[in-house]
């Protein structure tokens, strides 16, 4: 069984406008997208750290927090193109849109991503991956945050020093967990943005530390995540070949967990 892991970019017209101006940021992302491995936890107490404060269009300004974080949320899945539309690696495949992952909120493609009072949400299925070769073009969906975004119309996204900035992790809320689990993935640029992760399993307050997440067993040979190069942190929901996985969750609390 061969698995496959890469990220390119995905917008799903979920453009989060920077607080005080019109620029705004591309969302961007595609996880890991099959297999087991990687580290797995349940809750654990937040740890200290800075609060990333999320604008009403789901967008995170460098100048709300001391770590020189920015970017947007956004959604993405195996069923969408870069705007949003029904075009993605599933269809890219030629698998019917039927048989792709679904998201149904936020809407692709709807311009907006708006915080629900300060969580992010999302509701969606997880579509049945038919063989283990189709693991590459089905591989679920979920959302996620840039972490050096630069925002505006032709926006970059660049890696993220967390090593610079004394950042050694992640703290955050999910109020349900779907079947299975839920991936906290970090990619990053020098493994070829191919994700390390730790999946949640309960819901509850998490800390998902830097060095603790790895990539999948499928990876082959693994490396260690290089946290100078952090690309974004995203909560993938994975397929299967064995059901459906419909999720519905929400995201509170974001926070960098610093030394």
């Amino acid at each position: 069984m061969k698995h496959y892991s890469r990220l390119f970019p995905l917008l799903l017209g979920m453009a989060a406008v920077a607080a005080g101006c019109s620029s705004a940021s591309p969302a961007t992302g595609k996880p890991t997208n099959t297999g087991g491995g990687g580290s797995t936890g349940g809750g654990g107490s937040t740890g200290a750290g800075v609060v990333l404060t999320i604008s009403p269009t789901g967008w995170v300004d460098h100048t709300t927090n001391s770590l020189n974080i920015q970017g947007a949320w956004y959604p993405y899945g195996d069923g969408y193109d870069s705007a949003g539309k029904p075009m993605g690696d599933c269809q890219k495949a030629m698998h019917p849109t039927s048989a792709c992952s679904v998201i149904t909120s936020p809407v692709p493609g709807s311009g907006s991503y708006a915080p629900t009072g300060t969580a992010m949400c999302t509701m969606g299925t997880a579509a049945v991956v038919p063989t283990a070769n189709d693991y590459s073009a089905i591989w679920g969906g979920g959302i996620g945050f840039d972490l050096n975004n630069s925002g505006g119309a032709n926006a970059v996204k660049s890696p993220y020093n967390a090593t610079m900035n004394n950042v050694i992790g992640f703290s955050f809320s999910i109020n349900k967990v779907p079947l299975g689990g839920i991936r906290v993935e970090i990619p990053t640029m020098s493994t070829g943005l191919t994700a390390h992760f730790k999946t949640i399993t309960t819901p509850g307050p998490q800390t998902v530390l830097i060095s603790e997440v790895m990539q999948g067993s499928w990876v082959t040979p693994a490396t260690k995540i290089d946290p100078t190069t952090l690309i974004s942190v995203q909560f993938h929901v994975p397929t299967t070949m064995s059901s459906t996985v419909p999720y519905d969750f929400c995201i509170d609390n974001f926070a960098a967990v610093t030394k």
